[in-house]
């Protein structure tokens, strides 16, 4: 899906091409901070030949290498600074290879080849926060009804104010599908489901839960973006604008749900006009459902004692 790039706007400014944008028209924002700590990173990581092997894109870094346990999250960004955009139309996830140096791989779960220069942001949280946190899911017999598993936490149960991310751990045999996190008022529990009403959760698979910051530490926002009316078949929602937002960002998102299914790969970019970021298709040729509901979170990028570090910076509601 990758586009010829205009020679007349810097490709870091584009957005998807071909297809428009809407302004943002009132979210509700939510600003914490904490203090710093260098446990937590967030950086971007970007897919080359030196790192590509087949879907994979293979990720080094202290706080991931020989961890198999690891919890951390990813998001595609189609236009970084300095890197030209591109698209990847595959449902993603994150997969421990230990035949491969121990470390942790960015992979398509169709096994189509990873593009090279596709960008995608890392979040790597602290685990254990009490508030923002984060933890492995698995799915199990008691834990799944039809296309969903069921959390149960103690921070989680009953508060359907949370903002949850979710990142699927691929081993060799889930489907190729799209997830998201969606809040059960009947049972009053957080669950993950497959953006199909149709389709069966898996026993056996695995998920990476972000609440709040992850536990990210610093001054952090999340927002839940609904995207409006959709009457030109766009592939993309709504932008997210705020005065304090600059294309440094790191974007973290995740479908939700409030009656919409959105079976389709979705990313990140940023737009200079509005200046905020977007969240839109991989599929060029796709129109985003008016209703479809994304979590997203932001942060940028700071060094702490020699890591590339997570420090959030705080938005501030137009």
């Amino acid at each position: 899906m990758s586009q010829t790039p205009d020679v007349q706007t810097r490709a870091s400014d584009r957005k998807p091409p071909e297809r428009r944008h809407w302004d943002w028209v009132g979210l509700g924002l939510l600003f914490l901070a904490t203090h710093a700590s260098a446990q937590s990173a967030v950086f971007d990581h970007v897919a080359t030949a030196a790192n590509i092997s087949g879907g994979r894109t293979y990720i080094s870094h202290p706080l991931l290498d020989g961890k198999p346990d690891a919890v951390f999250f990813v998001t595609h960004h189609w236009n970084p600074p300095g890197q030209i955009p591109r698209y990847n139309d595959h449902s993603v996830g994150v997969i421990y290879v230990g035949l491969a140096g121990s470390r942790w791989a960015i992979t398509n779960r169709d096994g189509a080849a990873m593009p090279d220069g596709a960008t995608f942001t890392v979040w790597i949280p602290r685990t254990g926060t009490t508030g923002s946190f984060s933890f492995r899911h698995q799915t199990s017999a008691s834990n799944v009804v039809a296309n969903r598993t069921r959390l149960d936490h103690p921070d989680m149960n009953g508060n359907p104010g949370l903002y949850v991310n979710v990142t699927p751990v691929f081993e060799s045999s889930e489907p190729d599908a799209e997830f998201g996190a969606w809040y059960e008022p009947g049972v009053q529990r957080w669950t993950i489901f497959r953006q199909s009403s149709l389709a069966t959760m898996p026993i056996g698979l695995a998920f990476n839960v972000c609440v709040g910051s992850c536990g990210l530490v610093g001054t952090w926002l999340a927002t839940v973006v609904t995207c409006p009316a959709n009457p030109s078949g766009s592939n993309v929602c709504t932008v997210v604008t705020a005065p304090s937002l600059n294309h440094q960002d790191r974007i973290l998102v995740s479908s939700g749900w409030d009656g919409v299914y959105l079976d389709d790969p979705v990313g990140v970019y940023w737009s200079s006009a509005p200046a905020g970021w977007g969240i839109f298709l991989e599929d060029t040729a796709a129109a985003m459902p008016e209703g479809a509901r994304f979590t997203l979170k932001a942060t940028e990028v700071l060094y702490e004692n020699g890591f590339e570090s997570g420090d959030l910076f705080g938005w501030h509601a137009p």
